[in-house]
């Protein structure tokens, strides 16, 4: 698309990893330092670690405004990674065709949104549970993976730089 590798880099690596730095220096400090002066409701503990950063963002100016802004971050992120799991299936189903017909990529994002409320209202609570247990036991083998990948591009690079 006209992109560097410097620019790719860059963008894809390298500032989501400095605003996950910033964003858990300044959030993650600001609830220690609640803890440790036994202020706020992250003091008492957690009742519902889901409500974590709304107890969290109580005791900062702004409360509403903060946590109306954390509701809309998750609703775009949560969309955009829908739609780019979406994009990613109808290329796929379509033998990596990426000019397919709009009203595909529509049908994959309603079968993505049928399967997971099927599992809500079938399995409940219990079906997050096993969701994210799943999760946590695929992180080692999608970490071997990835460090795959990464030797691989490494090599593509090379290669490519020889060439």
């Amino acid at each position: 698309k006209g992109r560097t590798l410097r620019q790719m880099v860059g963008m894809v690596m390298l500032a989501p990893t400095v605003v996950t730095l910033l964003w858990f220096s300044a959030f993650g400090g600001g609830a220690i330092a609640q803890v440790i002066d036994g202020s706020g409701a992250l003091a008492a503990g957690l009742s519902d670690v889901n409500m974590a950063i709304f107890q969290f963002l109580e005791m900062l100016p702004l409360a509403g405004i903060g946590s109306l802004l954390v509701v809309a971050l998750l609703v775009f992120f949560m969309v955009t990674s829908v739609d780019s799991g979406a994009l990613v299936i109808d290329n796929l189903s379509a033998g990596g065709d990426p000019n397919t017909l709009p009203v595909q990529r529509v049908l994959w994002l309603v079968m993505i949104a049928l399967v997971t409320v099927t599992l809500f209202v079938i399995g409940g609570d219990t079906a997050l549970k096993g969701i994210q247990a799943g999760a946590v036991a695929m992180g080692l083998p999608f970490m071997a993976l990835m460090l795959l990948l990464m030797i691989g591009l490494v090599k593509g690079l090379i290669e490519d730089c020889r060439s």
